[in-house]
């Protein structure tokens, strides 16, 4: 869905107050930052699009953020489109600018620069303007990657398409390279990563096993990932063999 439409959806179903519901979490933010239902009303009815909208696979439904100045403060507010009703659920509300700094006190930053949605970060994070907006910088980020990944390594669970992604990109091989590392096709690594289909037992040990030995600094297990590396970005030639009196010879050599 396309702002334009989610804007005209939302402001179409928020002309009447009954046809907006607020979420548990939703009640609980307006209450404590004390927004009224009447100035959640004024931005859904008269807000711009500030973020989004964006499918939520999870729940089934477009979300997206409005923000308007109303009740003498500038508000943001968060809300679904109800699939299969003409209801619009109210997700949160927050003054402009108070949202990041509430959900790092609370749960950290969310960090996602990794290819994962399930990092948050609790210190190390630095947020300065920019001309396009508010940029985020993130502390020795190699290091916090390689505990990311030792977590993974570690984990007793199956790993999921992105955290095998994760671990791939980490020592920096191709979907090629690392089947053949554990003896699968290229094809077999891919759908592994997209989630359609699931890594092997066998498969995930060895790859765990090569990461945490990575991780950890031998430096037999390094010598040979970069080689490996580098083999796989090799391009092809094709040989030339001389043929003299003493034998067959590789131009090459």
């Amino acid at each position: 869905m396309l702002p334009p439409a989610f804007l005209k959806e939302v402001r179409d179903r928020a002309a009447f107050s009954h046809m907006v519901i607020f979420s548990d979490h939703g009640e609980q933010r307006t209450t404590e930052r004390q927004i009224t239902t009447r100035a959640v009303l004024t931005v859904l009815r008269k807000g711009q699009i500030e973020d989004g909208p964006k499918w939520n696979a999870e729940h089934g439904n477009f979300e997206g953020v409005l923000r308007h100045y109303a009740a003498g403060r500038d508000l943001c507010v968060a809300v679904a489109l109800l699939n299969g009703s003409l209801m619009v659920r109210v997700i949160t509300a927050y003054p402009k600018g108070d949202r990041m700094m509430t959900d790092l006190k609370e749960k950290g930053y969310h960090y996602t620069g990794c290819g994962l949605d399930d990092v948050w970060l609790l210190g190390g994070v630095e947020f300065h303007d920019t001309p396009y907006g508010r940029g985020v910088a993130i502390s020795e980020v190699d290091d916090l990657h390689r505990v990311i990944g030792l977590r993974l390594a570690d984990s007793l669970r199956k790993l999921r398409g992105k955290e095998v992604r994760f671990l791939r990109n980490e020592l920096d091989l191709s979907q090629k390279a690392l089947g053949d590392l554990l003896g699968v096709g290229d094809t077999t690594v891919a759908r592994w990563e997209s989630g359609r289909g699931k890594i092997t037992e066998t498969a995930q040990k060895l790859l765990c096993l090569l990461y945490r030995e990575h991780a950890l600094g031998n430096a037999d297990i390094a010598k040979c990932l970069v080689r490996i590396a580098a083999l796989d970005a090799e391009e092809y030639h094709s040989m030339q063999l001389v043929h003299d009196g003493s034998g067959w010879h590789d131009q090459a050599a």
